[in-house]
């Protein structure tokens, strides 16, 4: 088993998105995290936040369904948001 990442305060979900990014809810920090990992590769290439000021995310959602969707869903505790 490789390690992907670490030091997240309370990961709840990960999502892949069709061009491969992994996409995770850090609840405890109120962020959705994206890495980078190649085919191929073990460890990401590159590491962003993708959303922050969140309310304990714990679901992620692509939408339309298939190779190209067009907007990112994230669901809070409270509410479900698109970040723009």
């Amino acid at each position: 088993m490789d390690l992907i990442a670490s030091g997240f305060a309370e990961p709840r979900v990960i999502r892949v998105a069709p061009n491969g990014d992994l996409l995770v809810a850090d609840s405890e920090a109120n962020t959705i995290r994206v890495f980078r990992v190649p085919t191929g590769r073990t460890r990401p290439v590159k590491s962003h936040i993708y959303a922050s000021g969140l309310n304990k995310p714990f679901g992620i959602a692509f939408y339309p369904l298939g190779p190209n969707p067009q907007w990112v869903y994230i669901a809070n505790t409270d509410d479900v948001v698109r970040p723009l």
